[in-house]
């Protein structure tokens, strides 16, 4: 635009500061900001908004927010919401609680983005019991609690081990109205894992099955319902559970296999369960862990002791009587010298190309 006779403007600042924004590339967003004010544009609480968006840091966002003020720019709900977000990625509740206060007294009413992600913040600062005062407080503001501040705040008490008060926060979204989906219900039975509690996850796999037009089930949600069965040491039912994966057509990963493993299922158990998974997970496992495939013997004691060759031009099939067919262009050999054996020890003598890896031809029979 400087190359033109258009000069930028408020608005093609804000809009190039927030495609900086969703690029997570706060630095170019300040320079740009920077910029608008040399260039003597006045930038508004929407480019405020955004920049503070780009920011992953409480306190920068904090900073941001004083230079509103500085410039007289008040600061409004999404400039808020986005600041306390920033404290959220960093765990700084404290921060987050602060803003929160901060807003009410400048009079910005908060909304149920601004308090999820105080409530977000809680959890990952495993301060559940900020996170429930925060969900209570939101009533008292009149701002009726969704399903995100509901998730946030059973997420918060499953991290720190509360799995009492996220069951009763799940029965209490119901009495409130708000249905709970399928990460609700995955931080609900992540919640009874931490606490060890076996059959309360397996009741709440139960009741998602239970309601065919609700949320159902996923990878996720097998995956902490057999931790939990891990974590009390009942195997026969995270083996259950794997079984009946299968039967939903829900794919176990790797994930739920090294929870099978870990709840002391017996190595022949854990490799059952590995033949209908193909080669995806079975890819994870060690090979000599594996069965051999249907309908092959089993190699004895002597044949797995014996050293192996691999031939990297061909397969065994192409050599006739000591001859690479593709590295030698000597004539065809006799009758008699067909019907010997083409052993290793013959074959890297002959073929310098071809040798076999991994033989040793004075260690082994010709």
């Amino acid at each position: 635009m400087r190359h033109t006779s258009t000069p930028p403007n408020v608005f093609s600042y804000t809009a190039a500061i927030n495609a900086c924004a969703k690029a997570k590339r706060p630095d170019q967003a300040m320079r740009l900001l920077d910029r608008m004010t040399a260039d003597g544009v006045r930038p508004n609480s929407y480019t405020f908004s955004a920049l503070i968006s780009s920011s992953t840091d409480g306190a920068e966002a904090f900073a941001l927010l004083a230079r509103m003020e500085d410039l007289d720019i008040a600061p409004d709900v999404y400039s808020f919401s986005a600041a306390i977000s920033a404290c959220e990625t960093g765990g700084q509740w404290e921060m987050a609680c602060a803003l929160l206060e901060r807003m009410q007294a400048v009079g910005v009413t908060p909304n149920t983005y601004s308090f999820g992600a105080a409530i977000s913040a809680c959890h990952h600062a495993e301060r559940y019991d900020v996170a429930l005062d925060l969900l209570s407080g939101m009533r008292k503001a009149g701002v009726e609690p969704n399903v995100f501040c509901y998730g946030a705040a059973i997420a918060a008490c499953g991290k720190s081990g509360q799995y009492k008060e996220a069951l009763r926060l799940l029965r209490s979204m119901r009495a409130d109205g708000v249905e709970p989906n399928v990460i609700t219900y995955n931080a609900a039975i992540s919640a009874c894992e931490k606490g060890q509690q076996f059959e309360a996850a397996v009741d709440l796999l139960r009741e998602m099955y239970r309601n065919p037009s609700g949320p159902q089930p996923n990878v996720v949600t097998y995956n902490a319902a057999i931790s939990a069965c891990e974590k009390c040491a009942r195997p026969d039912v995270a083996v259950a559970l794997v079984r009946e994966m299968d039967k939903m057509n829900i794919r176990p990963d790797i994930v739920t296999y090294v929870g099978v493993k870990g709840g002391a299922v017996s190595l022949c158990c854990v490799v059952a369960l590995l033949l209908p998974l193909g080669e995806p997970v079975r890819a994870h496992a060690r090979p000599h862990l594996l069965p051999p495939p249907l309908g092959t013997t089993p190699p004895s004691a002597a044949a797995r002791r014996r050293p192996t060759a691999t031939w990297p031009c061909s397969s065994r099939t192409r050599w006739s009587g000591g001859v690479c067919s593709r590295t030698s262009s000597r004539t065809r050999p006799s009758s008699r010298a067909r019907k010997r054996p083409a052993t290793p020890a013959r074959l890297s003598a002959r073929c310098g190309r071809c040798k076999p890896r991994g033989w040793n031809p004075t260690s082994s029979r010709t």
